[in-house]
């Protein structure tokens, strides 16, 4: 449970962050 958690989390976050990139 906690390991999926820390899974979606990280993946939501290298998402937004690719997102952000691409918008700057």
């Amino acid at each position: 449970m906690f390991l999926n958690i820390l899974a979606s989390l990280l993946k939501l976050i290298i998402l937004g962050s690719k997102l952000f990139l691409m918008d700057s």
